[in-house]
C-alpha cells in the first residue's frame, strides 16, 4: 500500500478474496476438507489487505477524528466475526448448503472488489485533504496515478529501531498472543470449568452453552466502541497502554478462576480489550509515524505478532499434560513483563513535552529582544550527555565533528581550512538535516551575533 497505493492493493487483495471464495464455492461437501485449508489461507492475505487500506480515510478526519475513525473500522472488522454463527443459523435451520452460503459471498466480494475499483484512491489521502470519487473512467486524468514521496528502506529503518515502534510492537504482539490463545482453547478451557454437553447432537445450541457464548461476545464487542472513542481521545498512548496491560491482567485472573459463570464477564471484558487493542495499535502507527508508512510498519509489526504467536502451540501441548488454564500463566509473565514499555513511552513524552516547552520559551525570548537566554535555550536542547540530537530524538551527531567559534574572525578560520561545513541552528527538524562529511558549526557561542541561525 506504501508503495503501490491503496486502489491497486485493494484490487488485488479482493481478487485474492474473490478467489478464496470461489474455491469454496465450486466444491461439493466431499471435496470440502481438501479444498477449505487453501481457500482459507486466501481468505486471510486478502481479508488482511483490504482491512489495512481502508485506514488511509482517517486522514479525511481532522484531530481526534483519525482516531475515531480507526476504531470505527476495527469495530466493524470485529462485528464480521458475527458471520460464523449466523451461517450455522442458517445452516442448521434453514437447511441453507455451505457450497450456497460461499456462492453468496462471492457475489459480495465481487461487489467490494468493484466499489474499490470505482471508490479507492490511486494515492493515500493526505492530513485535511477533501475527498470526493470520480466514476468517469474513460477520462485519461482517471488513470492518472500520483503516487507522492514513497517511504525508503532507510526510512523504514529509521522508525523500525526506535523504541516508539518496537516497544509498542512487543506490547501488541503479547497481548494478541492472550487473544489468539484465548480464542483457541476456550471450548477446552470452559469444559474444564464445568461447561457439558446436554445432547448427542454437535450442533445444539444448548449443548457447550457457555463456550458458544464467547464467540457471539467476540463478535458483539462493538458495543465497547463508545467507550474506546472516549479514553483513545481522553489519555495518552502510554496511558492507553497501560490500561491494556491491567485489563488483561484482569482477565487472566478470571481465566484462572475455577467458576464457569465468572467466566461471562471475562469474555465481556475480552471482547473490550480486542477493539481497544486493535483500535490503539493501528491509531497509534497513524499517530506517531503517519501515513506514509503505515502499511509497511503494520505488516512487520503484525509479523511479529505471527511469530510470537507460534507459541500457542506448544501452550496448547503443555496445557494437555497439566490443565488449560495454567498454559496461560506464561503470557501472563509476558504481560506483567510488558508493563515497562509504557511507563518508558510516558516518560519519552514527558521528555517530548520538555522541549517543545523549551522551543515556546526560545521563541519567546527571541522575540522578546532576549538573545542570550534564545541561545542559552538553544544550547539546552541540543546537549545531552556529551551527545548532541534534534529536538525530536531520531538523530544524533558525534560532538567531536561541531566546531563552536566565538567570533567572526573564528568563523572566517574554519571556512577556510575545511571543505565541507555545515551550520547548526536549533536543529528543531525530525530529519537528518545536520548530517555532515565534515564540521558542524555551531554559533551558540558567538554571543556577538546579532540572531540565533534556524534550521
Amino acid at each position: 500500500m506504501d508503495i503501490q497505493g491503496p486502489k491497486l492493493t485493494a484490487m488485488i487483495c479482493s481478487i485474492i478474496c474473490l478467489s478464496g471464495f470461489s474455491i469454496l464455492a465450486s466444491a461439493s461437501e466431499d471435496q470440502l476438507t481438501s479444498k477449505f485449508l487453501p481457500a482459507w489461507i486466501l481468505l486471510s492475505l486478502g481479508g488482511s489487505g483490504l482491512h489495512i487500506t481502508g485506514f488511509h480515510f482517517t486522514n479525511l478526519f481532522p484531530g481526534d477524528g483519525k482516531k475515531k475513525a480507526s476504531a470505527f473500522i476495527c469495530a466493524a472488522a470485529g462485528a464480521s466475526s458475527a458471520v460464523f454463527p449466523i451461517m450455522q443459523i442458517f445452516n442448521q435451520y434453514g437447511a441453507v448448503k455451505m457450497q450456497s452460503m460461499m456462492f453468496f459471498y462471492t457475489v459480495v466480494v465481487g461487489l467490494v472488489a468493484v466499489n474499490n475499483f470505482m471508490v479507492q484512491p490511486w494515492s493515500k489521502l493526505k492530513q485535511g485533504e477533501s475527498y470526493t470519487p470520480r466514476f468517469n473512467v474513460r477520462s485519461a486524468s482517471w488513470w492518472k496515478r500520483d503516487l507522492g514521496q514513497r517511504p525508503t528502506l532507510s526510512s523504514i529503518m529509521d522508525d523500525v529501531v526506535k523504541f516508539d515502534f518496537y516497544g509498542e510492537a512487543m506490547i501488541y504482539s503479547v497481548l494478541l498472543l492472550l487473544l489468539t490463545h484465548y480464542l483457541s482453547t476456550s471450548s477446552q478451557l470452559m469444559y474444564e470449568k464445568g461447561d457439558v454437553p446436554f445432547t448427542s447432537n454437535p450442533n445444539d445450541w444448548s449443548d457447550f452453552m457457555i463456550a458458544r457464548m464467547a464467540g457471539w461476545f467476540n463478535a458483539l464487542g462493538f458495543i465497547w466502541l463508545p467507550t474506546v472513542k472516549y479514553m483513545l481521545t481522553k489519555f495518552q498512548w502510554p496511558q492507553s497502554y497501560s490500561f491494556l496491560c491491567i485489563l488483561n491482567i484482569v482477565i487472566m485472573t478470571i481465566i484462572l478462576v475455577k467458576n464457569l459463570e465468572l467466566q461471562i464477564l471475562g469474555f465481556a471484558l475480552l471482547s473490550f480489550g480486542r477493539l481497544m487493542l486493535f483500535s490503539c495499535h493501528h491509531a497509534y502507527l497513524i499517530d506517531v509515524f503517519g501515513m506514509a508508512s503505515f502499511g509497511t510498519l503494520n505488516g512487520i509489526s503484525s509479523f511479529l505478532a505471527a511469530m510470537l504467536g507460534f507459541s500457542s502451540y506448544p501452550l496448547q501441548l503443555f496445557a494437555l499434560r497439566t490443565n488449560y488454564a495454567m498454559s496461560f500463566i506464561p503470557i501472563g509473565v509476558l504481560i506483567l513483563m510488558s508493563m515497562f514499555i509504557p511507563f518508558i513511552l510516558s516518560k519519552q513524552y514527558k521528555k517530548r513535552a520538555g522541549v517543545q516547552q523549551l522551543l515556546k520559551l526560545d521563541s519567546s525570548s527571541y522575540l522578546n529582544g532576549d538573545v542570550e537566554q534564545s541561545i542559552h535555550v538553544t544550547k539546552t536542547i541540543t546537549r545531552k550527555d556529551d551527545s548532541i540530537i534534534n529536538w525530536a530524538e531520531t538523530f544524533s551527531v558525534d560532538p567531536k565533528i561541531f566546531r563552536y567559534p566565538e567570533s567572526i574572525e573564528e568563523v572566517i578560520s574554519l571556512v577556510n581550512s575545511n571543505s565541507k561545513i555545515r551550520c547548526a541552528g536549533a536543529l528543531h527538524s525530525c530529519a537528518p538535516l545536520i548530517a555532515s562529511e565534515g564540521i558542524i558549526m555551531s554559533l551558540t557561542k558567538q554571543y556577538d551575533c546579532p540572531m540565533p541561525i534556524w534550521c
